[in-house]
């Protein structure tokens, strides 16, 4: 296969870097939209942006180095760090999350096409097939889930939480499929999966009587 990293000095540019940076600018396109038209201020959400952007890529690193697993690393370090910037911003928590629903999506689509160039593992593309199906799913939840008569509260963080269930769900599988064993990444998938029911449930109120 072709090599399309570019040297320059020291420093390589993989088509990797390329891709995120691409997944970058349309994440950040799609979460200021979405945080515009809720009249959040927009010197906030490009501050969250660049937080989380650093927030991710430090724990891809850690997790990468300390657990030897990908992905989930840079996934959770964008939760945490929104999370705490909704809070410190007063920004509803539940409304913040369904803003991130998109970005996740490009992240997964570009990230794994970027990695397929730079590795040509076919298995790379599973993470752009799941983001492509993902985004088909997110299109048919945003005007539906409000009238499923098991979420009748109505309430916001349906849409995150739900694609964070669908993506933890099929990562799942498509890592025990290329591993046959349970390692920390299955293990983490699995706990994801939970906590997404758990919020899904939660925001349902169906405990309510």
């Amino acid at each position: 296969m072709f090599n399309l990293t570019l040297t320059v000095g020291k420093y390589e540019i993989t088509p990797l870097f390329w891709a995120l940076a691409l997944a970058f600018v349309f994440s950040s396109f799609s979460m200021w939209k979405k945080m515009v038209k809720e009249s959040y201020p927009e010197e906030d959400i490009f501050s969250t942006q660049i937080l989380m952007f650093l927030g991710g890529i430090a724990l891809e690193m850690l997790f990468k180095r300390i657990l030897g697993i990908t992905v989930f690393g840079a996934f959770l370090g964008v939760l945490l760090v929104s999370f705490w910037r909704f809070k410190v911003l007063e920004i509803n928590t539940w409304e913040g999350f369904d803003c991130l629903t998109l970005p996740i999506i490009y992240f997964f689509f570009f990230g794994g096409i970027g990695l397929f160039l730079y590795t040509w593992q076919w298995a790379a593309l599973g993470y752009s097939v799941t983001a492509s199906f993902g985004l088909g799913l997110y299109l048919f939840l945003k005007d539906r889930y409000r009238r499923f008569f098991w979420y009748k509260s109505g309430k916001t963080g349906f849409l995150f939480w739900s694609i964070c269930f669908y993506l933890s769900a099929v990562l799942l599988v498509l890592d025990f499929v290329q591993t046959k064993k349970l390692y920390w990444s299955e293990v983490l998938w699995i706990a994801l999966l939970g906590v997404s029911a758990g919020a899904i449930y939660h925001r349902s109120e169906l405990y309510k009587k």
